[in-house]
């Protein structure tokens, strides 16, 4: 029903096609050969089955598994089956494994050795899929994660549906603790044209919990991060207005734009946080407001640009409409320098 919805929606089309299936998936106990199994009743037809209706559709499957031997549901996960369960996945067709570090040990060199096991089996498997390390940044993965074959990692606590955490946490930590955690990292993916990823978009979230400027700056800041773009709203009542910003195409093009150029952060003291990256074709720069009081901004024109593109209003504008931005609170405005 997902993966029909996100076609019908024009998900498919604007890139979204990995549906990815969190813990539950699976039962507490392994099969007599030592398999890791499929909740029969979640999944009567087996993952396979679903892999293949995904792929039919255009589409990929993503998993999760756990690096210990049950995960905080009691449910299977890899540790010391690593071998057997990616000649599973492989097996299975699945094309992402995102791995968690639940109930493990919170020790860097025990997650690296765990996270290299996981690593090693899937890139040796017949079909290697995306390995993304979900351990939160406590164990800092940007100081490793390449090492043990990771396409992408985690550099947050998982995110909530609030723009700030009143102090940044396991359990409170919000939109733009989720960005600023992440631009500090950001460097050591890129150095290695990989991913870094501040965590879920929150735009549809049926929880309320921000305000719609706060949804759409989320949105801009992972365009720009070049973060993953995955987001956790039922795609089968996306309003059209989410839909409309899930599938921006200047957003989608910026995210996925195939330049790994770092951020550059000007901070201002009336709140205002000035990002630019470079991209692969001209820069794009992004006038923030942290602040909790409305601001008026400007930007400066950059030499050897012949055009301006504001991203918000879809129109070419002139160097003197940089000169007089205004930013509500949480606001982020977007400009394409050609």
């Amino acid at each position: 029903d997902v993966a029909d919805a996100m076609q019908r929606a024009g998900l498919v089309a604007a890139g979204y096609r990995y549906v990815i299936i969190e813990s539950r998936w699976q039962t507490s106990k392994r099969d007599k050969e030592g398999r890791i199994t499929a909740d029969p009743q979640r999944f009567p037809q087996g993952i396979k089955y679903l892999a293949d209706e995904l792929r039919n559709r255009g589409m990929k499957l993503g998993l999760s598994s756990n690096a210990s031997p049950l995960n905080v549901h009691g449910l299977a996960g890899s540790f010391e089956n690593e071998a057997i369960d990616a000649a599973t996945f492989a097996d299975w067709g699945v094309d992402y494994i995102k791995y968690d570090y639940c109930c493990s040990p919170p020790v860097p060199i025990v997650a690296r050795q765990r996270y290299g096991a996981m690593g090693r089996a899937l890139a040796a498997s017949e079909r290697p899929p995306l390995f993304y390390i979900c351990e939160w940044g406590e164990l800092q993965p940007w100081n490793w994660g390449e090492t043990v074959n990771a396409g992408s990692w985690r550099t947050t606590f998982d995110i909530r549906d609030k723009w700030k955490a009143t102090k940044y946490s396991k359990r409170d930590n919000g939109i733009w603790d989720a960005a600023e955690m992440n631009l500090r990292y950001a460097s050591y993916a890129n150095r290695h044209r990989l991913v870094s990823d501040p965590d879920l978009l929150l735009v549809g979230s049926s929880t309320n919990g921000c305000t719609p400027e706060e949804y759409y700056t989320q949105l801009q800041m992972w365009a720009l991060m070049r973060a993953p773009l995955v987001f956790v709203a039922d795609p089968r009542s996306l309003s059209p207005k989410t839909l409309s910003l899930l599938t921006h195409p200047d957003l989608i093009a910026i995210d996925q734009d195939a330049s790994f150029y770092n951020i550059t952060e000007e901070r201002r003291d009336d709140g205002v946080r000035i990002w630019t990256r470079r991209l692969t074709k001209g820069t794009a720069v992004l006038a923030l407001n942290v602040g909790e009081s409305p601001t008026v901004t400007s930007i400066d024109f950059r030499p050897g640009s012949t055009a301006i593109w504001d991203v918000k209003r879809a129109v070419y504008i002139a160097p003197q409409d940089l000169e007089r931005i205004a930013l509500p609170p949480h606001a982020a405005r977007l400009f394409l320098f050609e």
